[in-house]
């Protein structure tokens, strides 16, 4: 069973760490099998919300989209999010990310778009983005990006 979820309330956050433990709380169908639950989408955007992108969001590995934008989001950009390797949208745009774009971002080889634009992200453009075969589109503007 898939379950599609999209937030738009401001207390989304509280609710982020109940999806990470889903692997673990099943309920139980008619003939007493459990139900496993993929989270397959999360939207948080525009709800001014702060704080960390939790390394735990690696866990979600049947994510395919992730958008996050347009709230005030900090810290770097965890590496395990390269472990939701079903991942084709991820907006992490209009926050106050920084850093460097994690490597582990090159493994999500069903990346379509990939948006980090208006952040603090530092450091180098992977060159291991090249190896994304479907991204189609990439925005890395207002940052503080090299190479």
């Amino acid at each position: 069973m898939k379950l599609v979820l999209v937030f738009k309330h401001c207390l989304a956050m509280a609710v982020l760490p109940l999806l990470l433990m889903f692997p673990l709380v099943s309920p139980l169908n008619d003939e007493g099998k459990a139900l496993i639950f993929s989270v397959v989408s999360l939207n948080l955007s525009n709800l001014n919300l702060g704080g960390e992108i939790s390394p735990a969001i690696g866990d979600l590995r049947n994510l395919q989209s992730i958008d996050f934008q347009g709230n005030k989001l900090t810290g770097q950009i965890p590496e395990e999010i390269g472990n939701c390797a079903s991942l084709f949208n991820l907006d992490l745009s209009d926050n106050l990310l920084y850093g460097d774009i994690p490597f582990s971002i090159s493994r999500l080889k069903q990346l379509d778009t990939l948006n980090l634009k208006s952040n603090q992200l530092t450091g180098p453009i992977p060159s291991t983005l090249t190896q994304l075969p479907n991204l189609k589109t990439l925005d890395l503007a207002k940052n503080q990006l090299t190479g």
